[in-house]
């Protein structure tokens, strides 16, 4: 019975890490330069990583050929990252992790 609950437990997390890497990607594409931020706050701005140093400044960081700033879920615990990454791999990713105990 523990192993089932394990593999619940697995899949849950799995499915709302996904769930939360797609809804911050989505949030991140109405974000600019002029988005306020505060400190150490990150985020993907024109596909760049972007970190707020300081107050409402954004200092971007562009992202090497073929690949741009992605939200990915994290697998072994709760939350998600920031990375650079292809869309294909990061979509990928989100959906493994949404399909994780089917």
């Amino acid at each position: 019975m523990k192993f089932y609950l394990v593999e619940l437990l697995i899949f849950i997390t799995a499915k709302d890490n996904a769930d939360k890497a797609s809804a911050l990607q989505a949030k991140f594409a109405s974000f600019n330069t002029s988005t306020p931020c505060k400190n150490g706050d990150q985020a993907c701005i024109n596909g760049a990583f972007a970190q707020c140093v300081g107050d409402n400044n954004w200092v971007l960081q562009k992202c090497s050929g073929g690949t741009t700033c992605e939200v990915l879920p994290l697998v072994n615990k709760p939350g998600t990252s920031i990375a650079c990454d292809s869309k294909t791999d990061a979509d990928a990713r989100i959906q493994a992790a949404k399909n994780a105990c089917k």
